[in-house]
């Protein structure tokens, strides 16, 4: 599998991170200028005073495991993911003082297009596979789920002056918003494949005495390859990826740019 196609989320308070091979991948943000506003009498537009710039970032994506060892791992990661949403307390007195909220770093996408997102949780949820129809694995007295569905809202905190300060723009030359540095940690270009994924699989399909359906957890030795080792859908990945091109290939280059790009050749 691409190893573009990957959430990586890490807790700064407790220096743990965990990383999700996603079968979908969704990336939204939200930028909301803030004005006080005061009427005053006789004049027709308010007195205004600017406040600041919020910046939001939702993150939606889709993981799936089809064998014990991915769905176990699965499923840890997902409990990890939970418990590094919770603060970091210092012992001092015999009591627990909190010492760090929970802050967060977040690279989605191998940073192919976005750049790196830090910031607190203000939203975060988790459904299980099982909710949609999804068996989950059977293994001996454990149940492990085949496919989490995870949304995460990120309050972003900026780690420099968002604004412009003499000839110097927010974000610098590295990028506020979209980096695209476009590799996969080597310094290679990397293209993301172009198939898809069915996380369903086949069911045992049994009935309840008035005839409604009811799908039953399928054993490990009857799982079905769901997995995203197997296939990735990328029309379905954030940021408009498009599996015919390479990262540089999507560099935005101006028709005349083209041009003189031939002829120097």
């Amino acid at each position: 599998m691409s190893k573009i196609a990957t959430i990586k989320i890490e807790a700064l308070h407790v220096g743990k991170s965990v990383t999700f091979n996603c079968a979908q991948l969704d990336v939204a943000q939200e930028f909301s200028p803030t004005w006080a506003s005061q009427d005053a009498y006789g004049k027709m537009d308010p007195i205004s005073t600017f406040a600041n710039v919020k910046r939001t970032a939702t993150f939606s994506f889709t993981s799936l495991g089809k064998q014990p060892d991915s769905a176990s791992k699965l499923q840890a990661d997902i409990d990890l993911l939970i418990k590094m949403q919770y603060p970091k307390y210092s012992s001092s007195g015999g009591g627990q003082i909190l010492s760090a909220p929970p802050i967060f770093s977040i690279s989605v996408l191998n940073n192919s297009i976005y750049s790196l997102f830090k910031g607190y949780f203000t939203a975060f949820g988790v459904v299980p596979g099982s909710t949609e129809g999804v068996p989950p694995l059977v293994i001996g007295t454990r149940f492990y789920e085949r496919k989490y569905n995870v949304s995460l809202t990120l309050q972003v905190l900026h780690s420099f002056i968002p604004g412009w300060i003499g000839d110097g723009d927010p974000g610098g030359s590295a990028g506020m918003t979209f980096e695209g540095t476009g590799t996969d940690g080597t310094g290679n270009s990397e293209q993301v494949p172009n198939q898809s994924v069915d996380p369903d699989g086949p069911v045992e399909n049994y009935t309840y005495a008035d005839g409604a359906p009811y799908q039953t957890p399928i054993s490990a030795e009857d799982s079905t390859p769901i997995s995203p080792e197997d296939v990735v859908n990328v029309a379905n990945l954030g940021g408009g990826t498009n599996s015919s091109t390479t990262p540089e290939d999507r560099e935005a280059k101006s028709p005349s740019q083209k041009e003189e790009a031939e002829a120097r050749e």
